[in-house]
């Protein structure tokens, strides 16, 4: 059985990984490990392999995680369900800060690396980074939801080049 990670690789299903976290947040919320603890964990493990059992295709990673916030949610502990989900969202928030779109944004509006394109906009002024920060998005806008993906891809790879 094989879960999908989010970068499109199949890993082996280990539900392991599954207890680890659930413990991680009845930890968070109780300061300990209780046999309850255990016991749920191991519970929420065993009723994801049976969803991925169920399923025609592996289970994404995303999904995986939402059987288990389903798992916990059913259970009386909606606290640590909480500490779970919240721990989700900061993964995810991590996650969007660190990609590469993100980071050119960033590197934009820091002025971080100057190039000076355009001898009519002075990149170091906020209106100039704010411009090149703008050129970023709408490219990455463009790019995944105003072209096909063959385009997207000749574009990527520099057999085709889309101006504005």
């Amino acid at each position: 059985m094989y879960v999908v990670k989010r970068d499109g690789r199949k890993v082996e299903f280990n539900p392991q990984k599954i207890v680890d976290a659930v413990l991680a947040a009845f930890a968070d919320v109780d300061g300990k490990t209780t046999e309850y603890a255990i016991t749920k964990a191991h519970n929420i493990a065993e009723y994801v392999e049976e969803n991925a059992n169920k399923s025609a295709e592996p289970l994404t990673v995303e999904q995986v995680q939402d059987i288990v916030e389903n798992g916990l949610m059913s259970t009386k502990r909606h606290d640590v369900a909480r500490c779970y989900i919240r721990y989700r969202y900061d993964r995810n928030k991590e996650r969007e800060r660190n990609s590469d779109f993100m980071k050119t944004v960033s590197e934009k509006l820091s002025a971080a690396n100057v190039q000076n394109q355009n001898a009519n906009v002075d990149e170091r002024s906020f209106g100039g980074r704010m411009g090149e920060a703008n050129r970023a998005l709408m490219k990455k806008y463009a790019l995944d939801y105003c072209m096909s993906e063959k385009s997207k891809q000749n574009h990527l790879s520099n057999e085709i080049y889309i101006h504005n």
